[in-house]
């Protein structure tokens, strides 16, 4: 799935998710264009700090999140 969606959350956790979904690779390479990398990670590293605080903690979605970008 490429990061650039602006409804990454949604699609991957939320209603549009498809039924059965048990894992999901989420793409910064070839469904991405290049001059569109900066605003895929913003959203991939948005993800991850709203999806990881409540379950890993703070300090760990930062971690996760800083290592995207």
């Amino acid at each position: 799935m490429p990061c650039t969606r602006e409804d990454l959350a949604d699609a991957l956790l939320g209603a549009k998710r498809v039924h059965g979904l048990r894992s999901a690779v989420l793409c910064l390479e070839d469904a991405v264009l290049e001059r569109d990398l900066p605003v895929a990670l913003t959203r991939l590293s948005a993800f991850l700090r709203s999806e990881l605080s409540p379950n890993f903690g703070d300090g760990q979605a930062r971690q996760a999140a800083a290592v995207v970008g």
